[in-house]
């Protein structure tokens, strides 16, 4: 069913289930709160190594780890900055925000490095907030490669926002069940193999799709697609929905 209502259209389609987890043997580093806000401080982490594969040596998260040494997971309970502009690759799978002091802020840009696959939780009422633009690089391209995706998620209290979203070549933007995402600017969907896949909340100024069929936005389930301003559709798009 889809709803219009002061220039905002919410879609509400079929059900599909889809699930998604972060490793449960990364290496795992939290906020130690008391006035320590950076980062890049070691002073604001605590840091819990596991078995089976070589431990990162940072006193604070780094946001490349190397992709043949232990998954990398965050958790931020207390407010945290990031400085200058960065980019997640390498064996990082997950930032999870969590509770009322649970704020994680990027002064800059944040970018998913290409054909990495990372997930943003938020629980509680907590919220990831870029302040620039948030960059998916394109993925590798053939039929059995994988592409870069980032993935929202949460228990409905919390928030992934975003400044700006660019989606590029062979990306995926998932917001699952219980994720909230909200960009403030007008997300274009172009090029090739371009996909945003709701399953939870989405919030958008505006949204451009144009291109070959390959670019998507789909709902499923209990999905709630807010776009504030404009859709425009164009290229090989064949439908357009209306009430």
């Amino acid at each position: 069913m889809i709803q219009i209502a002061k220039n905002t259209i919410y879609f509400y389609l079929i059900p599909l289930f889809l699930f998604f987890g972060s490793d449960l043997s990364a290496q795992t580093y939290t906020t130690v709160g008391g006035g320590c806000t950076e980062w890049t401080n070691p002073a604001c982490w605590t840091k819990v190594n596991v078995l089976g594969c070589t431990n990162s040596t940072s006193l604070s998260p780094p946001f490349s780890p190397n992709a043949n040494a232990c998954p990398v997971s965050v958790i931020i309970r207390h407010p945290m900055n990031v400085p200058g502009n960065r980019t997640f690759g390498g064996n990082f799978v997950s930032i999870t925000a969590e509770g009322a002091d649970g704020l994680l802020i990027f002064d800059q840009n944040v970018t998913i490095a290409a054909g990495r696959s990372i997930e943003f939780i938020t629980n509680n009422g907590a919220e990831i907030r870029v302040n620039g633009e948030l960059i998916l690089n394109q993925g590798p391209g053939g039929p059995s490669a994988t592409p870069t995706q980032l993935n929202v998620s949460g228990d409905k209290t919390g928030k992934v926002s975003a400044n700006d979203t660019k989606i590029n070549n062979n990306t995926t933007l998932n917001v699952l069940a219980g994720g909230n995402f909200i960009n403030s600017e007008v997300i274009d969907i172009q090029g090739l193999n371009r996909k945003v896949e709701i399953w939870g909340e989405f919030q958008t100024r505006g949204l451009v799709i144009r291109g070959g069929s390959s670019n998507q936005l789909n709902t499923y389930g209990d999905a709630l697609v807010n776009v504030e301003e404009s859709i425009s559709l164009a290229g090989s798009t064949s439908e357009f929905w209306r009430e």
